[in-house]
């Protein structure tokens, strides 16, 4: 992560990062701005083209109005993303009650952004649910407070 933000050659950086109860779309949505930064930043998108080929949408996604950017990895968007070589291509989901993010993660691709006349690098930030009955009150006030203090926006 450190040589990509020095790479980056912006001087700020900013941590976007998303936190609240367990399995409320945490992941979902840093997935979705995971895709939308790559479409906007196509240069630093690391995502490979093996799957396009055989993407295949719904019709009832398209006719809905769904931009192109969201649904670039296949039916991911649609039935979540667990395991496997999605893995490197974005943040991990599913739908159910079972959970998929332990602790805090922040994804290591760096996408260069301006913020008015400077270069920021941002980087997306996932976390733990709150509130689940693995955890205690203690864990969820920890990563609730560890998040607050790394994020320059928290969703």
């Amino acid at each position: 992560l450190e040589k990509e933000l020095k790479k980056s050659g912006a001087e700020k950086i900013a941590v976007v990062a998303v936190m609240g109860a367990f399995r409320t779309g945490k992941s979902f949505l840093l997935d979705l701005m995971l895709r939308y930064l790559r479409e906007k930043h196509p240069s630093a998108a690391k995502v490979s083209d093996k799957d396009q080929e055989d993407c295949v949408v719904p019709d009832w996604v398209s006719a809905k109005g769904v931009p192109d950017w969201a649904v670039t990895c296949g039916t991911s968007l649609l039935e979540g993303r667990e395991g496997g070589d999605d893995d490197l291509e974005g943040f991990i989901w599913r739908p159910g009650m079972e959970k998929c993010t332990e602790g805090v993660w922040v994804w290591s691709e760096v996408f260069k952004c301006k913020a008015g006349d400077e270069d920021v690098a941002v980087l997306l930030m996932d976390t733990q649910g709150a509130w689940d009955a693995k955890m205690s009150k203690e864990q969820s006030a920890t990563v609730f407070g560890l998040t607050t203090l790394m994020a320059s926006r928290l969703v």
